[in-house]
């Protein structure tokens, strides 16, 4: 994982820079779960789902 976040020149716009940040850290975890066929936006959601059990398909289905 040699890869360089900072690629980019940084922009004179916050939000653009925090966006820059948000994708490069997405990257990593991505890059971290990638042996498990999983991605961070699947992990967030089985996390969630955990913290509520018990909870019925129809519940997450709302």
């Amino acid at each position: 994982m040699e890869k360089n976040i900072y690629e980019k020149k940084p922009s004179p716009c916050n939000c653009l820079n925090i966006r820059r940040a948000s994708q490069a850290i997405t990257e990593i975890y991505n890059e971290f779960l990638l042996p498990i066929n999983l991605k961070i936006s699947q992990f967030s959601l089985l996390k969630h789902i955990n913290q509520l059990e018990p909870v019925s398909v129809s519940e997450l289905a709302v």
